[in-house]
């Protein structure tokens, strides 16, 4: 099970700006060929840094 809401984590990277649609779009077609998560992905592409994916990750976190 995963630890994201794929759809959930796509509007928040938008939301926050992280990403933009055309940088998120060539992910998920990277992710489909690659299977993997897509923050690793992101990251590969650098399209997010460490810190922006550490701030995902964090707000995901389960207390």
């Amino acid at each position: 099970m995963s630890l994201f809401n794929g759809r959930a984590l796509e509007q928040q990277l938008l939301a926050k700006g992280m990403v933009n649609q055309r940088q998120l779009a060539l992910a998920k077609k990277l992710q489909q060929q690659q299977v993997g998560p897509l923050l690793v992905i992101l990251l590969r592409l650098r399209f997010i840094d460490l810190d922006q994916m550490r701030e995902l990750i964090s707000s995901y976190s389960v207390s």
